[in-house]
């Protein structure tokens, strides 16, 4: 029924698509292949940072003065400032961060990424202002690396796997604030340990890994299909440069004015990054302050509260895993991440708003349901960048879409913690309202882009093939029309 009310929304975006590379290898040699970097590739993103591990440190010694709230001699809405601050750093930054992860080479920009990140984290504040300063140059240093990510993958992967890859690499998100949650655990009774209180030890022990997974990507990362360290034989190579479509990003490639004026101009691309905004905003937003939304719920001790967040990221990751892989699987993307907004904002969100404002109606363990369903909302970020990415042509245009993406994605980090402010604190209810209409924002968004991109698609002139191209189909090693 779906398909005759909408088909196919995501299919064959770009004329170019309906090209499918093949050759003379064999499918199992093209699965060995992608098992082959999928074990390099995606095992980079593992050692994903995690930043919301100040969500885990504000609940540290509640209630004591070696809070990190009352050590700082945080007031008001200044704990909301100091998260905020971090997505002002990525926002600033990000715009331009493709174009120099093309310019340095993919091992340099996200070695540099994770060093920086963790040098930063160790640092030790003791007021407000160094704290602020801390997390706006923790957003620059992260810069580059969200939409770094989708760039970086469409080199190795078609349109069809890159739904559960985006999702994988995502999902290190995830995997870091479950970590980061025991982590916190830990860390409780080691305050004043070294003479440095649990909230300083817990971004210690993250900034660590941080800087030494730095240097494993540095040395260990592909750049390009055409570009690898060694890391193909020559057979590899050849198979990895063919397989991709021809409107694929390429090393090759040259970003252009041209590329970017067009970009900047299609209304598709305004439609994503708003959708983006206001998805991100209420996540965002409640992946700041989960642990004390948990206290709120009930969970009133940091143990309880770190370990119930860990829980929910850990959910997360697996619920993200799977979304991902049953898009491509389905070859799907449009309606997973419109069912997923709709669907888990109607179970989830929506109760836990409505439970919010009368939290007398349910128990605790009803009320952490409602969050772990709503938590399920995150999974759409990386089928939004396969989407996304798969609805954009050549290396120039590429680079300028997913950043501006996820630029709003940054966008919603500093906005989404200011509408869960600590004066609405345990149970943040106006927060949970707003949620609802943000997620309906970009739905509406989201439901526009079919639209637009189908009548750019009767606008635009069916390619031809060339006669290199046509004699290389007819020896049965050059493109297939299906």
């Amino acid at each position: 029924m779906a398909g005759l009310i909408w088909p196919n929304p995501n299919r064959k975006i770009a004329p170019e698509e309906s090209f499918i590379p093949t050759g003379d290898w064999t499918k199992e040699e093209e699965r060995a292949l992608v098992r082959k970097l999928d074990k390099r590739i995606l095992l980079m993103f593992i050692g994903y940072l995690d930043r919301q591990n100040v969500a885990n440190a504000k609940v540290l010694n509640v209630g004591q003065p070696d809070q990190i709230e009352a050590y700082l001699g945080l007031k008001g809405s200044q704990w909301n400032l100091v998260i905020s601050i971090y997505g002002i750093g990525l926002f600033l930054c990000e715009p331009f961060s493709n174009f120099l992860l093309k310019k340095f080479s993919a091992p340099v920009w996200f070695a540099r990424i994770m060093i920086t990140w963790g040098i930063i984290t160790m640092v030790t504040v003791t007021n407000f202002a160094g704290m602020m300063t801390c997390r706006f140059f923790l957003g620059v240093a992260e810069s580059g690396l969200l939409p770094g990510v989708p760039y970086y993958l469409s080199f190795w992967y078609t349109q069809g796997e890159r739904g559960f890859r985006m999702g994988s690499s995502y999902t290190g998100l995830g995997a870091a604030g479950m970590v980061s949650g025991f982590i916190a655990i830990g860390t409780q009774n080691m305050n004043n340990t070294g003479g440095l209180k649990s909230w300083q030890w817990l971004f210690i022990l993250e900034g660590i890994p941080a800087i030494l997974f730095g240097f494993v990507v540095f040395y260990a990362l592909p750049m390009f299909p055409q570009q690898h360290k060694g890391f193909l034989t020559p057979r590899e190579e050849e198979i990895a440069i063919r397989r991709l479509p021809p409107n694929a990003p390429s090393a090759v490639d040259k970003i252009n004015r041209d590329d970017i004026i067009t970009e900047l101009k299609d209304p598709v691309l305004w439609l994503f990054a708003c959708g983006m905004l206001f998805i991100v905003i209420p996540i965002a937003g409640a992946a700041a302050l989960l642990p004390a939304i948990l206290v709120g719920i009930g969970f009133t001790t940091s143990i309880q509260a770190n370990a119930m967040a860990a829980v929910i990221n850990g959910w997360a990751v697996f619920y993200t895993f799977f979304n991902g892989w049953h898009s491509d699987w389905t070859g799907e993307r449009y309606w997973h991440i419109i069912f997923t907004v709709v669907f888990y904002a109607t179970v989830g969100s929506f109760p836990l708003a409505l439970t919010a404002s009368n939290p007398t109606w349910v128990v605790p363990g009803v009320r952490l349901l409602f969050l772990l369903l709503a938590s399920c909302i995150s999974s759409s970020y990386p089928l939004v960048w396969a989407y996304r990415a798969n609805t954009a042509k050549g290396t120039g245009r590429s680079t300028v879409n997913s950043a501006l993406t996820l630029t709003m994605y940054a966008g919603g980090l500093v906005i989404g913690p200011q509408i869960f402010p600590s004066s609405d604190a345990p149970n943040y209810v106006a927060g949970m309202w707003a949620s609802l209409g943000l997620y309906a924002a970009g739905v509406a968004c989201f439901s526009l882009i079919p639209f637009v991109l189908r009548r750019q698609l009767r606008n635009e002139p069916v390619p031809t093939l060339s006669d290199t191209e046509k004699k290389a189909l007819s020896e049965g090693t050059g493109t297939e029309q299906v």
